[in-house]
């Protein structure tokens, strides 16, 4: 639903955003946050991120998003069985929606930017949310400190 948007063409002259990376941080993360994602983290774009056949797109820091999912309603409450078994679903398409919103805002500001989809996205976002300090692996497993399993990405 969201894929064909989060692309500014053509993108804008640089803005006159300072050079402190850690202010732009602060940017970048209060954004996600204000978009309500549970966490925000940033690292250096890593080349063993990308899948293989993948031609890697021009991301110097890849910007990661959780968003932990709503509660299941009641099992007496009418909306239980079309929600039951659809949290994560629905997690992974705010997170999603989150990584649109952000990358536009950073193409906006004069640099490139694209959200990648975590199912058939280019990219591996769990490799990414370990280096971006979000999440520890567990043999196969993806655990957040504050979340365990039960977060999208």
């Amino acid at each position: 639903m969201f894929s064909d948007l989060g692309s500014v063409d053509p993108r804008p002259k640089k803005a006159p955003v300072p050079d402190d990376f850690s202010l732009r941080t602060k940017d970048i993360k209060g954004a996600g946050y204000f978009l309500d994602a549970s966490q925000v983290g940033i690292c250096k774009m890593v080349e063993n991120a990308w899948y293989k056949g993948v031609t890697p797109f021009n991301q110097e820091y890849a910007i990661v998003i959780v968003v932990r999912p709503g509660r299941t309603p009641e099992t007496d409450n009418i909306a239980y069985d079309w929600v039951n078994g659809h949290e994560i679903a629905a997690a992974e398409l705010r997170a999603f929606e989150i990584a649109v919103a952000l990358s536009e805002h950073v193409q906006w500001m004069g640099f490139d930017g694209k959200a990648h989809k975590h199912e058939k996205g280019e990219i591996d976002i769990d490799r990414l949310s370990v280096l971006a300090g979000l999440n520890i692996r567990d043999g196969e497993r993806l655990v957040n400190p504050f979340l365990g399993e039960n977060f999208a990405l």
